[in-house]
């Protein structure tokens, strides 16, 4: 009889499946507290909440994308030692939350002075009360993801959404503040961690062999997270500036509603990214050829689930907007229409640098991130004053497009990854066609979803008669699914 609390080990193709489910229902619900926000708030509470949320996040990328993904990378070639393994990351982790959350509270006045807005400042030191409460999680959920147990770490990532979502929406309605709103944070955290030790024990306290240098640990988190923060900078510096030059929270909360809906597929695709990390490591230890192929699979799928998504976004971006939010949103569309190209790129960009790092090859896709920072803010200085929330999207377009062209040209040298041309022939055909509707008809924003289905069908239809999806494909689809017993598919027990 298996425990509730048992792992079990998944396979590459299905974790990605159960990451990108997880992920999904992490963005959405998160989707949710923002609308909410969005909604009762008005733009100018919205645009507060989203500029204290970006520095959340980005601060927060040191403890959730550092030391955790150092110890998956660990954890996948050591299986043996994983309990040695995690209880290396877990002082690491906990010392940096202290360090963190008190560097945070400290500096929350000298940041507010630099965004022009002293309200900001108590904001800010309440969101130092969050990195405590989540460190541990990140740390169990990139545990589970060493071990590949991806469907552990799935429900782990679920539990953390919906605590975090009923402690936000509770919180929000009976206080309606942006410290409201981010109370949720602590719940979930505080909620998976719990959870996730009940998990994890067992695969611990047997597996503790030695410890390991936290110099290993650092090496390898200090260019991972570095690339994942860049990232991150990049995503919010726009923002930032805007605030900066234009001092209006209307404009900013406007442009806040822009960079949430764009960023969707993005983080869905940062499951992905986690269940690969591991794979591409070992992969590339064991077999080069294998993992060349492994990655340019990778890359297929991704051109054929982002560029659909990317495209209905940036043509129907005021149609999106009263979706998610209302009609007072509307001056957000244009900026919506370029950062939906913008952070496609940024997708791709993600993924490169995952697989670089798990090859052992962090630190091009560093250099050419924090690159990046400087040229969007070089490019976001000079065209914001000009051309307002525009020239912030134009900005962050711009360094995204190169950021992605640079490290594929890398990837293709380096490691002879190419992607598969008639694919990208195949596919832009299949968006052109799904796409050409939105510009003959648009539907009220009630029926959106609905009105992207068709769409969403009339592309695979399209893929299917061009020969670009095939059997094999379909084959890779059904190996998402968990088949229990039959035909020797049960998943390994990783232990009771």
């Amino acid at each position: 009889m298996t425990s509730l609390f048992t792992l079990r080990r998944t396979k590459r193709v299905s974790g990605a499946a159960y990451l990108a489910v997880s992920q999904t229902i992490l963005v959405a619900l998160g989707y949710v507290t923002h609308v909410l926000v969005g909604k009762i708030g008005g733009p100018p509470l919205y645009g507060v909440y989203g500029l204290v949320l970006s520095l959340m996040s980005i601060i927060n990328m040191l403890l959730s994308l550092g030391i955790p993904v150092a110890a998956s990378k660990e954890v996948a070639e050591d299986e043996a030692n994983s309990g040695g393994v995690f209880v290396s990351a877990l002082r690491l982790q906990l010392l940096f939350a202290v360090i963190l959350g008190v560097a945070t509270f400290l500096l929350a006045t000298p940041f507010a002075a630099l965004l022009g807005d002293s309200r900001l400042h108590p904001l800010i030191r309440f969101a130092a009360l969050i990195f405590p409460a989540t460190a541990v999680y990140a740390l169990f959920s990139n545990y589970f993801n060493g071990l590949h147990a991806f469907a552990a770490q799935a429900r782990l990532t679920v539990l953390y959404a919906v605590v975090k979502l009923a402690g936000s929406v509770g919180f929000l309605f009976l206080f309606r503040s942006v410290t409201a709103a981010l109370s949720g944070f602590i719940a979930g955290g505080l909620a998976a961690t719990a959870v996730g030790f009940l998990q994890a024990w067992p695969t611990i306290r047997g597996r503790i062999q030695r410890t390991i240098p936290p110099r290993r640990l650092f090496v390898f988190a200090g260019s991972f997270v570095g690339i994942s923060i860049a990232l991150q900078i990049l995503m919010s510096l726009d923002l930032f500036l805007v605030k900066r030059f234009l001092q209006d929270n209307t404009l900013v909360g406007y442009y806040n509603a822009a960079t949430t809906v764009a960023r969707i597929p993005y983080f869905i695709l940062q499951g992905l990214g986690f269940v690969f990390l591991p794979s591409v490591a070992r992969l590339f230890k064991e077999d080069l050829t294998r993992a060349r192929t492994f990655i340019r699979d990778v890359f297929r799928y991704l051109f054929l689930f982002l560029a659909p998504i990317t495209a209905l976004a940036a043509t129907t971006s005021t149609a999106l907007l009263n979706l998610f939010f209302s009609a007072e949103y509307n001056p957000a569309a244009r900026p919506l229409t370029l950062l939906s190209i913008a952070f496609g790129f940024l997708s791709a960009f993600y993924l490169l640098s995952t697989i670089a790092a798990g090859a052992g090859r962090p630190k091009i896709p560093l250099r050419i991130a924090w690159t990046l920072i400087v040229s969007a803010g070089a490019l976001g200085t000079l065209l914001i004053p000009r051309a307002g929330l525009e020239g912030a999207a134009i900005a962050t377009l711009a360094a995204a497009g190169a950021g992605a062209a640079l490290l594929a040209i890398y990837m293709y040298r380096q490691f002879l990854l190419a992607f598969p041309l008639q694919t990208f022939v195949r596919g832009t055909i299949a968006v052109v066609i799904a796409v050409l509707p939105t510009y003959f008809v648009t539907p009220p924003a009630m029926f959106l979803p609905v009105w992207y289905a068709l769409l969403f069908a009339v592309y695979a239809l399209t893929l299917i008669a061009l020969g670009e999806v095939r059997r094999e494909d379909w084959m890779h689809l059904k190996s998402l699914l968990p088949h229990g017993g039959r035909r020797g598919t049960t998943p390994t027990e990783i232990a009771h």
